[in-house]
């Protein structure tokens, strides 16, 4: 959030009219280093109908408070807030006026979507009369009982009269949060990467200490392999997790050309999906190398499972991300064709099978305009996984290239290694991209399927959510 704030008060605009202000004051408590100061945030969007579609879900109302500029009471149902401990959050609700709250009706779906949503900021706490800090006022309906990261509080809260300040324009709440996605998704990122080399390490570890069979387990070589792809795989994540970092910094310090603007701004989606998915399947695999004692608790290792399996969630999920890569397409094919130029960078003198997919996925892309909606979206989720294999076996041969460069033997070696295995898992996990079947032969195959589970408007994920 204090990289939020800090964009925002880069603003002179935003600066001159928050400096010394309550928002002013957080965002120096944000960045501070005196523990008695410090503060954490939280970050309130998803209600009852979910987290993706906020701008379509947010039944957050939002009263301008009398005679103030910028101060709301905010009334709602926050139905998964992040960090409840936190001493302030940010969070979504759409502006009413006085004389309509009493008859608005967050049910009335085309009233309430023609009020665009805006971003607040509030405190967990105010004081009262008597100058003692209470809750501004929230109300705790429960705590989350959650698969994983039980040790970070989430609750659902009942927000009645919650006092806060706009911070965004009047309904360009959603282009600030994107604001933050490049941030939010970065460090989901790292969180998986982090959990993939923690959970490789206690493998290579413990391969080293059990005996079996007459000899170490990391003598096996069956276990040996299976830890040396966990290796690759790991780092071959924290490839792409430190590219984008790089990318990031360049942008944070003003010297990141167009070609790196673009390519932060289609990759950054791509990283999440992919290193949150790849983080499961890596400690789920490490689980099994520990065998009986993975899954007993007293190890700690099914915390790591639990733990990471939150990942592909936060952020967006695979789904929402892979669409988001299509909306680049027609909305920014400028950048992708940064893309596709950057990667050729990456692959000069590649194989054949690099510069291959290349051409593939990109001529995927470039003919996409011609493609029905249902089409693309059907290849969504192949197109993001193939591109993210794709973006790492080419940063794998950069770094291979330099490595010759520089004529170590013993990271050439190890580069190698890395730039093979990223290879064959290109080619071998690559999936064809369907361009032939119909939006009658995908209502043929798949929807029949479900055919009589599908209720004609009814948002059945909202009672759902009501029932839990």
């Amino acid at each position: 959030r204090h990289l939020f704030f800090e964009k925002k008060f880069a603003s002179a605009e935003f600066k001159a009219e928050h400096s010394g202000s309550d928002i002013h004051k957080a965002y120096q408590q944000l960045i501070t280093r005196d523990p008695e100061e410090f503060i954490t945030s939280g970050q309130w969007m998803t209600e009852k109908r979910g987290g993706s579609d906020v701008s379509g879900a947010t039944d957050t109302v939002a009263v301008k408070m009398n005679g103030s500029k910028n101060e709301y009471a905010l009334y709602g149902f926050k139905w998964f807030t992040s960090a409840t401990d936190s001493s302030m959050s940010l969070t979504l609700a759409r502006i009413v006026h006085d004389k309509d709250f009493e008859n608005f009706d967050i049910n009335e779906r085309k009233r309430k979507e023609a009020v665009p949503v805006s971003m607040f900021f509030l405190r967990m706490r105010k004081p009262n009369s008597q100058g003692e800090q209470v809750l501004n006022g929230i109300e705790i309906v429960r705590l989350k009982d959650k698969l994983g990261t039980k040790q970070l509080p989430t609750a659902e809260l009942i927000l009645d009269g919650t006092e806060a300040i706009r911070i965004s324009d009047e309904g360009r709440g959603i282009a600030e949060i994107v604001g933050m996605l490049h941030i939010t998704r970065y460090h989901n990122a790292i969180s998986s990467v982090a959990y993939m080399r923690r959970m490789t390490n206690l493998a290579m570890d413990y391969g080293k200490r059990r005996f079996a069979f007459g000899t170490n387990v990391i003598k096996k070589p069956l276990h040996v392999l299976m830890l040396s792809k966990m290796e690759l795989d790991t780092r071959g994540n924290l490839l792409f997790v430190l590219e984008i970092s790089r990318l990031l910094g360049l942008v944070d310090v003003g010297k990141a050309t167009e070609q790196d603007t673009a390519v932060l701004r289609v990759s950054s989606s791509l990283l999440k999906l992919f290193t949150a998915k790849e983080g499961v399947r890596l400690t789920s695999e490490g689980v099994e190398c520990f065998g009986g004692v993975g899954v007993m608790e007293n190890s700690h290792i099914p915390v790591l499972l639990r733990d990471s399996q939150v990942l592909p969630i936060w952020e967006g999920t695979t789904n929402i991300l892979s669409l988001d890569l299509l909306r680049a397409c027609h909305r920014e094919p400028k950048a992708i064709e940064c893309l596709e130029n950057y990667l050729n960078e990456n692959a000069k003198g590649a194989s054949d099978s690099v510069t291959k997919t290349i051409e593939n996925i990109f001529g995927f892309l470039k003919e996409s305009r011609s493609f029905s909606p249902q089409l693309l979206e059907f290849n969504a989720r192949k197109l993001s996984f193939n591109m993210s294999r794709l973006i790492i076996t080419t940063l794998a041969h950069r770094v291979y290239s330099d490595s010759q460069s520089d004529g170590i033997s013993q990271y050439e070696s190890m580069d190698k290694a890395l730039l093979d295995h990223w290879t064959k898992r290109m080619e071998m996990e690559f999936e064809p991209l369907d361009l032939q079947i119909s939006t009658d032969e995908i209502n043929k195959q798949f929807l029949e399927l479900f055919s009589d589970d599908i209720g004609e408007d009814v948002d059945s994920r909202g009672e759902m959510r009501s029932r839990l």
